[in-house]
């Protein structure tokens, strides 16, 4: 809802932009409505792309943020791994290769 004070002293109240396009029409005419039309479209289209722009991004940090908590899980492994008295050499690469496939599909 937009509350609109003319310079005539009158009050509109518009609850929607085609209100406030019409408003514009009657009072600066229909050529400057259109441009006034076009703008709000423009703004309409930047509004959404921002939008899409910040999910992509939440989405992205999600999963780095799950890539990240696998990475850590697996380095968990290689301490348990690495304070054992006998170190298995196969268990370490499999985690290295783990973490390597991991990266690789992040970048």
């Amino acid at each position: 809802m937009k509350i609109i004070n003319l310079l005539n002293g009158e009050t509109e109240i518009t609850k929607h932009n085609d209100e406030l396009i019409e408003l514009v029409k009657i009072h600066m005419g229909y050529d400057m409505s259109a441009v006034f039309r076009e703008l709000i479209e423009e703004a309409d289209g930047n509004k959404l792309r921002v939008y899409s722009d910040l999910l992509s991004y939440e989405m992205s940090l999600d999963d780095n943020r799950s890539t990240f908590n696998d990475i850590y899980d697996i380095l968990k492994l290689i301490s348990t791994e690495l304070n054992k008295t006998r170190i298995n050499r196969k268990e370490l690469m499999r985690c290295i290769v783990s973490i390597d496939t991991l990266v690789s599909a992040q970048l």
